[in-house]
């Protein structure tokens, strides 16, 4: 072991980019400031994971970070998609026609089929529970403390949330 003392390279930070201002914040590369909106990032997976001749992938790690930040303090109207080897903010809500479109026909019709399984499912699961939440009544019929003709009205919407579970377990098993 010596006692020589071994120079290190000049730090690079602060540093001014198109995309942000970036610094060394606990000893790890950070955003300072976004240059452009963040709206409009979109790197490849490429770039994202292995840096580019203009950032380092620490970078491109706290780039992305500042920009999911920036998405979920805007009420999550936008995120990062993750599609065909790219990273991209997008509206939420543009996110699953953008996927669709690209899907080939037999794709559409599995995940057509996949959504209505789902849309059912989870119309079945809020009926029953807007059901078990009118429980008491029966209890409170079967013990005497009130009269069918007091909940007519809760008994009647019971029994239409009870057909349409049947109707919706039905087109279930039909699928």
């Amino acid at each position: 072991m010596t006692d020589e003392v071994v120079e290190t390279a000049a730090p690079e930070y602060p540093k001014h980019t198109e995309w942000a201002d970036f610094d060394i914040v606990n000893g790890k590369v950070a955003v300072m400031k976004l240059n452009k909106p963040y709206t409009e990032y979109d790197v490849s997976f490429e770039d994202h994971f292995n840096g580019s001749d203009e950032y380092k992938t620490e970078e491109r790690y706290a780039l992305y970070t500042a920009c999911a930040i920036e998405c979920n303090k805007n009420g999550g109207e936008y995120t990062i998609d993750c599609w065909k080897n790219r990273y991209t903010v997008r509206k939420v809500a543009d996110i699953e026609k953008i996927h669709y479109e690209s899907m080939t026909d037999e794709e559409k019709a599995k995940y057509d089929a996949d959504k209505k399984k789902n849309d059912l499912e989870n119309e079945k699961s809020a009926l029953n529970g807007k059901l078990r939440s009118m429980d008491y009544i029966g209890v409170k019929i079967a013990t005497g403390r009130a009269t069918v003709e007091e909940y007519a009205e809760q008994i009647e919407k019971m029994k239409s949330y009870a057909q349409r579970i049947n109707e919706i377990d039905k087109e279930l098993e039909a699928m």
